[in-house]
């Protein structure tokens, strides 16, 4: 797509801002992404994009190189900008909506405030909103709610289970299970058994929690806590990878 990109400006066709968008707002940011923008942001970009769209793609070419003091700024001047910042959040594509997660997870120190405002924004989604939209505000609230508030606040693991009856996709569940259960893994070993209790049977991808199910077992190990390994055993072994439970 970059070389595509470069021959259509190059050959004077019309036509492309849509191509471009497609590129920068619907897959992960690359070198490839950063190179292109880099190159066209001071000439082509004023010129087929309004302000605040030239600050979305600015946004996310800063989270690429994880500069998360600058995307901070530029989220606060687009919300700023906007009569109502929720409904504007919820009408971003996918991979922007979860750039601006990551903005606030690790661009500002005012975590409490952040994760209030993705939570009043979660609740405020309609029914024809896509899946997504739900998902990341409510998994971001969580992440921001547990480390603003403090391992185990109540908020905090509400969000996540929000986060979870969200998910579109499995490989989205199985993000929000893995924080809960790790969440509760922080408060104690008996936390996270309850929870694996209710959740375990609930897993898609057995590999995105084995390091999960290895730090419980350690847990327990360096606790000589035997019946806790035996007990962790049994609740792993027909959800864990054979390499796990071995």
């Amino acid at each position: 797509m970059y070389l595509r990109l470069l021959a259509l400006e190059k050959a004077g066709k019309q036509g492309f801002a849509g191509e471009i968008e497609d590129w920068f707002f619907q897959s992960p940011i690359t070198s490839f992404h950063k190179k292109y923008f880099d190159s066209q942001k001071g000439t082509l970009f004023p010129s087929l994009f309004s302000e605040e769209m030239q600050q979305c793609f600015k946004l996310r070419v800063a989270v690429y190189q994880r500069d998360y003091g600058q995307a901070f700024n530029l989220v606060a001047e687009i919300l700023q900008a906007q009569e109502d910042p929720s409904q504007w959040l919820m009408q971003q594509p996918e991979e922007l909506l979860s750039d601006i997660g990551k903005t606030f997870l690790y661009g500002t120190n005012q975590l409490a405030e952040a994760a209030q405002f993705l939570d009043e924004a979660a609740g405020k989604i309609s029914e024809n909103e896509p899946g997504f939209v739900a998902f990341y505000l409510n998994f971001y609230a969580a992440r921001l709610y547990d480390k603003g508030l403090g391992t185990g606040n109540k908020k905090g693991l509400e969000k996540f289970l929000a986060a979870m009856e969200a998910a579109d996709t499995p490989a989205k569940y199985d993000n929000a299970l893995w924080y809960y259960f790790s969440t509760q893994l922080k408060i104690a070993p008996s936390e996270a058994e309850t929870a694996m209790k209710e959740y375990i049977h609930t897993i898609h991808d057995a590999t995105y929690y084995s390091d999960f199910f290895e730090t419980l077992i350690l847990r327990y190990f360096t606790g000589r806590n035997w019946s806790g390994v035996l007990k962790s055993l049994i609740l792993i072994r027909d959800y864990a990878t054979q390499e796990v439970v071995s």
